[in-house]
């Protein structure tokens, strides 16, 4: 299924950016840090950033899939279908609705992973602006390299 395919990825690919670039922003130490190493850890969170961004779109676009089914389940006549067809249409809506809870908690969960990213970005940037001297307007900056 796509959820479990985008959950994975998500695990394997956004998260463990986001554990490698925390434990860097965590141990770096400023005056001995090498300024390419700190800009591709700043570039890697950025790629990290999309993809998290890529990932919550698709999510939200199979939210509104099952959401489309959901709504044409319940107004798909009604009227006249037989107990067994109405038995099976509602096991049919009841297993829509729990996908759909699944996926709004699989946006929740990459909502807080993007947010988290983005302090890790924000951190590595302050921290590329102490290593070049601060964002006085001399010397290079983060926006400027």
């Amino acid at each position: 299924m796509f959820t479990r395919k985008v959950r994975a990825l998500r695990t394997v690919g956004v998260v463990g950016v986001l554990a490698a670039t925390s434990a860097f922003a965590r141990n770096i130490d400023v005056a001995g840090s090498s300024a390419a190493r700190l800009l591709a850890q700043i570039a890697a969170v950025g790629r990290a950033i999309q993809q998290a961004e890529s990932t919550l779109g698709s999510l939200n676009n199979e939210l509104d899939q099952v959401n489309q089914e959901i709504s044409e389940l319940m107004t798909g006549g009604a009227g006249d279908v037989s107990e067994e067809q109405h038995v099976i249409n509602l096991q049919t809506l009841a297993a829509l609705h729990a996908e759909a809870a699944e996926i709004e908690g699989d946006i929740a969960d990459v909502e807080t992973e993007i947010a988290q990213l983005r302090q890790t970005y924000q951190s590595l940037r302050n921290l590329c602006a102490q290593l070049f001297g601060g964002m006085s307007g001399s010397g290079p900056t983060p926006d400027r390299i």
